[in-house]
């Protein structure tokens, strides 16, 4: 894995914020209309020459070139060649004002990478690729997506740091041509980015500190990757085409905690503690990213519970949910147990969900016994935990939990298929907030054996969602809902269905019949007012609450 250090200043502010302020004109927050369109380069919106001028492209720095030519095109007839001559570092952008999305703005474009050969055996870059700026009333950056044409590796910037990191194993050939997006997302702060289609990464908007809540400019860029001799004189060129910026439509799904994976380059090898915001709850038990045992990527956590000892890691949120619906979801492996004899039981490994808003209470519990494989549960009310089937030991698998709160019920699944539905653990308590999902290793009963049981599991792309309907049922958009809605529904999602389907089809039929549909707009809920966090009080919590009935 290659970090390079980022040059940050790479762009002119006061050059930016003046081209920005006399040219820039708002523009209304309308979804589905492109902010940006390049219409592809082509004539007759754009003749052969430099780029610079045309349909509203600015520079930002000097020394390079922008030309629009028919040489080399991703498709049509037309495209923009992009040259970074020695020491120079230039951008071009149409910039915007007025852009304030509710939640995503999608950057798309198609880019061809010639390889440099002039840096050397340690040198980097040049960068090509495009930047993403809010600059409306603070001049901070959002993402980053690119390629090194010195190595052909992928690059985004990492949040907080602004490093310039490759991503995975992630490499492009060069001299050919290749799609490229980058999604960000207002909602979590944080911007996705795919390559020819496949999601490759998901990271906290870079400068996330200064409260970034506007999109302005999205920068085609030619620039060092690099603070050495060799990295700065770097030249190369790079061909662009098809880029547009486009406002979506709010998502169903909002993420709240993503883990990526456990993927470097956000995660190191090590304790998981103090990275990208786990915190503990207890102690004894340890949480390491390591890369020899994982689900998919190169790394995942390993969880080891040792005698007497309970612990949790969390990453705390606040102001959840604002929809109906939370899912948490991750990959897990336990290993077998033997040291509770015939009668103990546990460790227990797996997930627990908490409103911590107020007087702490639990609102759902999916995990295993290591001991004898069981699927377990908290029951409503009581506590108690129930096996609901089982697992074999040593293998990877994928489990859901779904928090309902129109219904105070969660929902648990094992490898998309559905186990169980509960009603909240504490409901009586009025539970109403979200404030954790916390990866657990704590005994799972209150006798000498299984308080002194040890083991150890691996978890796995680990997240946390807040969803809702995608649809009011009225999927045909014909003013009702009823048998023709349901197999559109039906028709569109797999078996066993998604949660995301499942909640659709909750909805739907809950509106089948309805003739009225096009006289009732979606409302959409209140966000949540913020909440008081109280994840160290789980330290307080020894074992289980209860034993298994």
């Amino acid at each position: 894995m290659k970090i390079q250090q980022t040059i940050r200043s790479w762009k002119t502010l006061c050059q930016l914020t003046l081209v920005l302020g006399i040219f820039a004109t708002p523009v209304a927050t309308i979804f589905g209309t492109p902010v940006v369109d390049s219409q592809g380069f082509e004539q007759p919106a754009y003749v052969l020459g430099n780029l610079e001028g045309q349909n509203g492209w600015l520079p930002s720095g000097f020394g390079n070139t922008a030309v629009v030519q028919n040489t080399e095109v991703g498709s049509g007839f037309q495209a923009v060649e992009v040259t970074r001559n020695a020491a120079m570092n230039q951008r071009w952008a149409v910039p915007q004002f007025g852009i304030d999305p509710e939640q995503n703005v999608e950057i798309t474009w198609d880019m061809k990478v010639l390889q440099t050969t002039n840096t050397g055996t340690t040198g980097y870059g040049p960068f090509f690729g495009v930047e993403a700026y809010d600059t409306d009333t603070v001049f901070g950056l959002l993402g980053t997506l690119g390629v090194d044409a010195t190595t052909g590796e992928v690059l985004l910037q990492m949040e907080t740091t602004g490093y310039l990191a490759s991503i995975g194993p992630t490499y492009v050939p060069f001299d050919q041509w290749n799609n490229f997006k980058m999604l960000l997302d207002f909602q979590s702060d944080a911007y996705t980015v795919s390559v020819n289609g496949n999601e490759v990464a998901t990271m906290g908007f870079v400068d996330h500190g200064l409260g970034l809540n506007h999109f302005t400019d999205a920068d085609i860029s030619a620039i060092g990757a690099g603070g050495d001799s060799l990295s700065i004189g770097a030249t190369g060129t790079a061909f662009f085409d098809s880029l547009e910026v486009n406002l979506l439509p709010p998502s169903p799904t909002t993420t709240i905690v993503d883990s990526l994976g456990f993927e470097p380059p956000a995660y190191a090898l090590g304790n998981l503690e103090g990275q990208n915001g786990w915190l503990p709850s207890g102690f004894g038990n340890t949480a390491e990213v390591q890369n020899v045992d994982v689900a998919s990527g190169l790394q995942a956590v390993e969880v080891t519970r040792n005698a007497g000892k309970n612990q949790r890691w969390a990453v705390p949120k606040f102001g959840f949910p604002a929809e109906r619906y939370v899912a948490v979801a991750w990959d897990m492996k336990v290993m077998e147990t033997t040291d509770t004899g015939t009668t103990g039981f546990g460790p227990f490994f797996g997930v627990e969900t908490y409103d911590s808003d107020g007087p702490m209470g639990l609102l759902g519990s999916l995990g295993v016994d290591a001991t004898t494989g069981e699927i377990l549960l908290q029951l409503e009310d009581t506590g108690y935990l129930d096996p609901i089937g089982t697992v074999p030991f040593d293998e990877w698998h994928h489990f859901e939990m779904l928090l309902d709160f129109g219904t105070d019920e969660y929902t648990v699944y094992m490898d998309g298929v559905a186990l169980s539905t509960m009603g909240f653990v504490d409901r009586g308590m009025g539970l109403d907030q979200f404030t954790d999902a916390d990866i657990s290793a704590i005994g799972a009963g209150g006798d000498p054996l299984s308080i002194g049981a040890t083991g150890t599991a691996f978890f796995d792309n680990f997240l946390v969602s807040q969803m809702a309907p995608s649809t009011d049922g009225d999927i045909d958009g014909d003013g009702d809902v009823d048998s023709a809605d349901l197999n559109l529904l039906l028709s569109g999602c797999d078996s066993p269905l998604s949660i995301q389907c499942q909640i659709d089809l909750e909805t739907l039929l809950g509106n089948f019949g309805r003739t009225d549909m096009n006289d009732s707009p979606d409302t959409v809920p209140e966000p949540s007012a913020l909440i008081l966090l109280c994840i160290g009080a789980l330290g307080l919590i020894q074992f289980m609450r209860r034993r298994r009935r």
